[in-house]
């Protein structure tokens, strides 16, 4: 594998752990708004962070004071929005591939691009970090910021 082969592996394994909690939402014939499938999918992303962040630290637990302080900030900052801001990617296709008919090709298309934008994010979230390039995530985290919130208050 190439590094950004491992990354999209990787990348595809959490997201496709994370989102086959939500997928099984789209199948059904629930009454909710998109308000409420996008924070049920930011509390997904919580809780899944959350796992993530305590394998983290157990595996920093003899590290220094500062070093763990600094993976706990970095862990806050950056990984817990870049979760986000791959589920909203994904909550975004997802919402429109329901307007077609359940499990129809239009909408089987949507829940494909949906979970490969949001693995390709994650990826490349994962590369710029092992590569130090922490402007490039603080855009990325800027850019997640953003399509979160724009979609959350754009529901009509």
């Amino acid at each position: 594998f190439s590094s950004m082969g491992s990354y999209i592996l990787l990348a595809s394994l959490e997201e496709g752990v994370k989102h086959l909690s939500t997928v099984g939402l789209t199948a059904r014939e629930f009454r909710f708004s998109r308000t409420d499938f996008l924070l049920f999918t930011f509390f997904i992303s919580l809780g899944f962070v959350f796992a993530e962040n305590i394998l983290y630290f157990m595996k920093a637990w003899d590290s220094s004071i500062g070093s763990i302080v600094s993976l706990g900030i970095g862990r806050t900052f950056f990984a817990t929005t870049i979760h986000i801001f791959a589920s909203v990617a994904c909550v975004m296709c997802w919402w429109r591939g329901l307007s077609y008919g359940v499990f129809s090709l239009q909408y089987i298309l949507w829940i494909i691009l949906g979970f490969t934008l949001s693995t390709l994010i994650h990826a490349l979230y994962n590369s710029l970090m092992a590569d130090g390039h922490i402007i490039a995530v603080i855009g990325l985290f800027l850019l997640g910021y953003f399509a979160f919130t724009q979609w959350l208050i754009s529901e009509k």
